[in-house]
């Protein structure tokens, strides 16, 4: 794709301005606090845009291009969900995590059983968050950029590596959560774009005008595209199992990814108070649902290019009908979506190694000590996941190999918050016993049951887990177990500008499954 002068005048100021924003919010972190967590002073404009910012990688845009096409709005059912999923989040979870003080998810497992069950999820979030987001986004945005502007794949690697990581190593999280609004910016300014110009184009070939006009036309031809619930004959029926979606395991992987996932939830976990973090997140649930008008593109190129061949290249295909200027904008959406990403992940991957393993096994309280080993493990990860990115030539296969085995964990560890968070009595047996049930559960659905959509068996494992738990706890006698959280202490309420912007949330979301059941 040959990059018009404007286009690279428009990439490189974003570039610039991410380094400009960078350097006006940077302070000296004086402690851990202040560089993982920042000072604990973030307020809800910079906690929703940075919770979109790590959500949203280059992953959605050729994703949402590609499902578009293939299969139309029922995959924004992952994206309205989640939506109403955030809310449980910032009125459940939160008040009881910002409680406790704690830096990392795992550091909660430790007040509420033992350091065991701590370094254990630990060392399993270090693992996949290194070989899934960070190497997996690295081949697949360096990839993007080689298509799109031609920068060869090795010097595309190392020049997303290096800029993800050196705007933010000095300063931490509050460098990530206040870049996350120019970001969050770019990504929302070229996703309209690309969606209303497809559209237009739609409409241009009509002989008519306007994106509304396209949308219209797309609708009255593939009405099936526009369905958010699919038949039991459709092919995409085990990834989106119809009815099943609404009340199945996609709860269970969003509470995980929402509420669970460190590199998600660590700007909420740094909220001022308790207020300004539950409006962050319902800030970012009301983004969420612009998401989806990702899919548009998609729908619009089974129009305007019926022929493609390989469908992982619908993104690309589409960028060839957008006009200069554009062209730019959307490549900074991007490098915006892969860059912000990048720094969540490894900014969350340095806490959790600092925090809770190298600061228990070294019994370091040296501050200075602790944010040079965190920058140190920052590099030394985004350096390994360079090194991974570029020797594997398909990272597909890999993804989908880790997928398979985060599945089967996942189940469990909500599993073991839940049980956690919520039921006074359960015992460190009760949760080595949804552990492992979260495994055998889901080997003996996978191998026996292998037509079981994901979802269902996802939802299917989280409840035997919940089960084991429960018995095995009951078994052991049925006692308040030490560290268990006091819930009549626990402050659940809500502002009436939370409630009534997760009550027009719930709204929106109702609204769109009524209208395109």
């Amino acid at each position: 794709m040959n990059l018009a002068p404007v286009d690279l005048v428009i990439i490189a100021i974003y570039a610039i301005s991410v380094l400009i924003v960078a350097r006006l919010v940077s302070t000296k972190p004086q402690n851990t606090q202040s560089y993982f967590l920042a000072d604990k002073s973030l307020k809800w404009w910079a906690i929703g845009p940075a919770l979109i910012a790590a959500n949203f990688s280059v992953e959605h845009i050729l994703g949402f291009c590609k499902d578009g096409y293939t299969l139309g709005l029922a995959i924004a059912a992952y994206e309205w969900l989640a939506a109403l999923a955030m809310i449980l989040v910032a009125k459940y979870i939160l008040p009881i995590f910002l409680k406790r003080g704690i830096y990392t998810v795992p550091q909660f497992l430790q007040q509420r059983y033992d350091i065991r069950v701590r370094w254990a999820l630990a060392v399993f979030y270090i693992g996949i968050n290194i070989f899934a987001p960070l190497t997996a986004l690295l081949w697949i945005s360096a990839t993007a950029i080689n298509i799109l502007t031609g920068m060869p794949f090795v010097f595309a690697l190392l020049c997303l590596g290096f800029f993800s990581i050196s705007y933010w190593l000095y300063g931490g999280l509050r460098v990530i959560a206040f870049t996350g609004m120019l970001h969050v910016v770019v990504i929302l300014l070229g996703c309209f774009l690309i969606a209303g110009i497809a559209l237009d184009k739609v409409a241009e070939a009509l002989e008519d005008n306007g994106a509304i006009e396209g949308l219209r036309y797309l609708f009255s031809q593939s009405p099936e595209r526009f369905e958010l619930i699919l038949s039991a004959d459709n092919n995409s029926y085990s990834y989106l199992p119809g009815i099943w979606v609404l009340v199945g395991g996609i709860w269970v992987l969003n509470i995980w990814y929402w509420g669970f996932n460190q590199y998600i939830i660590q700007p909420a976990l740094a909220a001022k108070n308790l207020r300004q973090g539950q409006i962050g997140i319902i800030f970012a649930a009301t983004i969420k649902l612009f998401i989806p008008i990702l899919v548009l593109p998609g729908i619009a190129a089974a129009i305007l290019i019926p022929d493609v061949e390989q469908q992982d290249n619908i993104f690309y295909r589409i960028m060839d009908i957008m006009p200069s200027g554009v062209i730019g904008i959307i490549i900074a959406a991007v490098l915006a979506s892969s860059i912000s990403t990048l720094a969540a992940t490894v900014n969350s991957i340095a806490t959790i190694f600092t925090m809770d393993l190298y600061a228990f096994f070294r019994k370091e309280h040296n501050q200075a000590k602790l944010l040079k080993v965190g920058r140190v493990v920052a590099v030394v990860a985004m350096a390994i996941g360079l090194i991974v990115a570029k020797l594997f030539n398909n990272i597909y296969q890999v993804l989908q190999y880790l997928w398979n085995i985060s599945s089967f964990i996942i189940p469990g560890i909500v599993a073991i918050f839940i049980l956690g968070l919520y039921w006074d009595k359960t015992t460190i047996t009760g949760v080595l016993a949804a552990a492992i049930s979260s495994v055998l559960i889901s080997l003996f659905v996978y191998m026996f049951f292998p037509s079981t959509p994901f979802l269902n068996r996802m939802a299917l494992v989280f409840f035997g887990c919940i089960a084991s738990g429960i018995i095995v706890s009951l078994w052991e006698g049925k006692k308040v177990q030490p560290g268990s959280v006091d819930l009549t202490s626990t402050d659940f309420s809500t502002t009436v500008l939370f409630n009534c912007i997760a009550i027009a949330v719930a709204l929106v979301v109702g609204v769109l499954y009524v209208l395109f059941w």
